[in-house]
């Protein structure tokens, strides 16, 4: 951020611990707004300074759009079960993988239960099924005859 920004922001800063009143109201409104205004300009300064630069060095812009990107990827620090900590790619894949291999290799696996042996019930027979249909009584029930 410019010299200019950082002035700002220290005046508003003075204006909000003063007593508030509606003059003091508007004029933090107005300094905020040239605030985002002076952080704007700084940011597609900076934006050009750095595409520029790159472009002078090497003659082209993907390494300055890399280093514009402002987000993160990878996690930066992982701890250890004894509560090491680990900030090396393969050292975080090492712990992830041991984490989720212990969480997956559960021993407490559940007995199936055979129910041929327990149940009692009998089978049945295509003409015991057919029997039914045709005793099946062909009335209706009361609520339905109106």
């Amino acid at each position: 951020m410019t010299d200019r920004t950082i002035n700002l922001l220290n005046q508003r800063a003075d204006i909000i611990k003063e007593k508030n009143t509606n003059d003091s109201r508007k004029q933090i409104a107005k300094i905020s707004k040239e605030i985002k205004e002076s952080i704007r300009k700084d940011r597609t300064q900076r934006r050009m300074e750095t595409i520029e630069r790159h472009i002078l060095k090497s003659g082209g812009i993907k390494k300055a759009f890399k280093e514009l990107t402002n987000k993160k990827d990878w996690i930066v620090q992982m701890k250890h079960y004894n509560s090491e900590k680990e900030n090396r790619r393969q050292g975080i894949l090492g712990i992830a993988t041991t984490y989720y291999k212990k969480l997956y290799e559960s021993t407490t696996a559940e007995k199936e239960i055979e129910l041929l042996e327990i149940s009692s019930v009998p089978s049945i027979m295509q003409e015991e099924i057919e029997f039914a249909l045709e005793t099946k009584e062909t009335t209706k029930p009361q609520d339905q005859m109106e």
